[in-house]
C-alpha cells in the first residue's frame, strides 16, 4: 500500500514570543509559497498549530521551524491523510495560544505540573499506582475516545475548565493526570490545577497522541478527535478494537463524527455512514427542509480547540 498523499502536523509550545506579527508574516509568505494549509496560533505565550501539505514541503517547514532557537526541541506530532486535510490556510495574533477562563496562569512563568512519559504512565498501570485521569478536553471530544475511567468535564470549550475544576476539590491531595489531544490544553489546566491547590499533578508528554501511538491497545479506548477534515482516528488497527459511541439514530457502534449539512445548524453528530445517507447528511427532519445545504465539509473554525 503506498503512502497516503498529504502530511499533517500538530505542534504547539509555551515559549516567550516577543516579535508575534513578524513571525505571522514570515510564516504565512513560506506557507503560500509551498500551498501549505491549516491554522497556525502566535502569542505572547508561544505557538499552537496544525498545518498539511505534500510531505517535502512539510517536511521543510519543520525543518525551518527548528532552525528558531525557540523551537529547536518541539514536538511535532506527524499522522497522514489521502485527502488535501485542510480547506485554506489562516495565520493569527492570539494573546492566548489557547484560550482558558481565566487571567491567572502565567505559562512562561508559572510552575506546570510534572511530565510523565507514555512508558512512565504505562508503568504507572501496570504497577496499579492509584491516581485519577481527567480529561481537559470538550464533550464533543471524550465522547468518541478517552482513557478508562477518566474524569470526564461536561464543558463545550476550554474556557469552561477553571469552573469545571471546582468540582474536584475533593481530590486535591489525589494524584492526577491531566491528558488532552496533543499537550497543549493539559498543561496550561495543570498549572491552574496547582495554583488552586491540588498537590499531585502530573500530565501526559505529548498527550494522547504520544501515548496511544506507542501503545495502541493500552488504557486509551475508542478514537481520538482531531481538528481537521478527518475529523478522528483509531490507533488500534484491530477490525475487532473496542468503539465506545454510538450512532444518534439507530444506536450502531460508530466513531464517525459528521457535521449537519444545514449550514445554520452545522451540529456535530456522532452517525454511521447508513444513517447519514438516509438522513441526507442532516441531524433533523427540520435541517433536512431546508433548501440550501452547506459545500464545505466542516467548519474552519474547528481545527483548533476552543
Amino acid at each position: 500500500m503506498s503512502k497516503p498523499k498529504y502530511k499533517v502536523i500538530l505542534y504547539y509550545k509555551y515559549v516567550q514570543i516577543d516579535d508575534p506579527i513578524d513571525l505571522i508574516s514570515w510564516w504565512k509568505t513560506f506557507c503560500i509559497d509551498r500551498n501549505l494549509k491549516g491554522r497556525i496560533l502566535v502569542g505572547d505565550e508561544g505557538v499552537n498549530g496544525t498545518v498539511g501539505g505534500l510531505e517535502k514541503d512539510v517536511d521543510e517547514f519543520m525543518e525551518v521551524m527548528r532552525d528558531d532557537s525557540r523551537f529547536t526541541d518541539i514536538d511535532f506530532k506527524e499522522s497522514y491523510s489521502e485527502d488535501d486535510p485542510f480547506p485554506k490556510l489562516r495565520i493569527k495574533y492570539r494573546k492566548e495560544i489557547v484560550t482558558f477562563g481565566t487571567n491567572e496562569v502565567n505559562m512562561n512563568t508559572d510552575k506546570q505540573g510534572e511530565y510523565l512519559t507514555p512508558d512512565q504512565l504505562q508503568e504507572m498501570i501496570k504497577q496499579n499506582v492509584q491516581f485519577h485521569f481527567v480529561d481537559a478536553r470538550n464533550e464533543y471530544e471524550w465522547k468518541i475516545g478517552k482513557f478508562q475511567d477518566a474524569i470526564l468535564p461536561d464543558i463545550e470549550n476550554f474556557r469552561e475548565f477553571p469552573e469545571f475544576l471546582k468540582k474536584l476539590e475533593h481530590l486535591k491531595d489525589d494524584t492526577l493526570v491531566f491528558y488532552c489531544t496533543g499537550g497543549i490544553r493539559c498543561e496550561k489546566a495543570t498549572a491552574y490545577a496547582l495554583k488552586q491547590g491540588f498537590k499531585n499533578v502530573f500530565h501526559i508528554k505529548g498527550g494522547i497522541q504520544r501515548y496511544a501511538e506507542k501503545y495502541p491497545k493500552g488504557a486509551f479506548e475508542g478514537s481520538m478527535y482531531i481538528f481537521d477534515d478527518r475529523i478522528s482516528v483509531a490507533f488500534d488497527e484491530d477490525e475487532n478494537r473496542k468503539v465506545i459511541s454510538t450512532c444518534m439514530f439507530c444506536n450502531k457502534p460508530t466513531d464517525s463524527y459528521k457535521n449537519c449539512f444545514n449550514a445554520k445548524c452545522n451540529e456535530r453528530m456522532i452517525v454511521c455512514d447508513e444513517c447519514y445517507s438516509s438522513n441526507e447528511g442532516c441531524c433533523s427532519e427540520e435541517c433536512k427542509q431546508i433548501k440550501h445545504k452547506r459545500k464545505v465539509k466542516f467548519r474552519f473554525e474547528n481545527l483548533i480547540p476552543s
